[in-house]
C-alpha cells in the first residue's frame, strides 16, 4: 500500500503543471487530439523494433503564440512479457514548432515511478525518463502523428475571420496580382 501511495503522490506532484491548461484566458482556443507514437528506446541495447504509444493531448492556443496543455499516453511494448509498458502524463508548453514536455508516470515493466523531460518539434519527440527506484535514465526517440499545433484552421481564434487580401508582386518584368488570406479581428 505504501508503494501505491508513493506512486500516486509522485505521479500527481510531477504532473500538476499539466493542469495549468484548465484555466483558459479570453483570447484562446483549445485543440484536442488523439495520436499514435512509435517509440524507440535508446539505452545500452538499442531496440530497433519500436513500441507504440496511444495518447490524447489537450492544448490551449493563446493569442500571444504561447501554447500549453496536457498529454496523457499509454506505452505498449509489443516485444515484451508485459503488454502495457508505462503510463505517462506530461505538461506541454512552447510555441507552435518547439515544445518542452515535463511530467512523470509509472513503468509497469520496470515497477518504478519515473520523471520525464522531452523536447518536441512537429512529429518528433526526444528525451529521457529518470527511473526513480533504479536511478537510471531511459532515453527515447519518438515519431508521432501530432504534427504542428494549430494547423486545424487558418485562424485559430473565434474572434477572427479569414479575409482575402489582393496585392501586386513583381515577377521578372511583369507585375502580377496575387491574393493571400489573412486573419482579421471581428468588430
Amino acid at each position: 500500500m505504501l508503494k501505491f501511495r508513493k506512486c500516486i503522490t509522485l505521479f500527481l506532484f510531477f504532473s500538476l503543471p499539466a493542469l495549468v491548461w484548465a484555466v483558459e484566458p479570453i483570447n484562446s482556443e483549445t485543440e484536442n487530439r488523439v495520436y499514435v507514437d512509435l517509440i524507440w528506446e535508446l539505452n545500452k541495447n538499442i531496440d530497433y523494433f519500436p513500441g507504440v504509444a496511444i495518447g490524447i493531448r489537450s492544448m490551449r492556443l493563446d493569442s500571444n503564440h504561447f501554447n500549453n496543455g496536457a498529454d496523457l499516453s499509454l506505452f505498449i511494448k509489443l516485444k515484451n512479457e508485459k503488454l502495457f509498458n508505462s503510463l505517462r502524463l506530461l505538461y506541454v508548453g512552447g510555441d507552435r514548432d518547439n515544445q518542452i514536455n515535463l511530467g512523470g508516470g509509472y513503468s509497469f515493466s520496470k515497477n518504478t515511478n519515473f520523471i520525464s523531460a522531452f523536447f518536441e518539434v512537429p512529429n518528433i519527440r526526444i528525451g529521457t525518463n529518470y527511473l526513480i527506484n533504479s536511478s537510471e535514465f531511459d532515453s527515447n526517440f519518438e515519431l508521432n502523428s501530432l504534427g504542428r499545433i494549430g494547423d486545424f484552421s487558418e485562424c485559430p481564434y473565434s474572434h477572427y475571420r479569414v479575409v482575402p487580401v489582393t496585392y501586386q508582386q513583381t515577377v521578372g518584368n511583369r507585375v502580377v496580382q496575387k491574393t493571400k488570406h489573412i486573419c482579421e479581428a471581428l468588430q
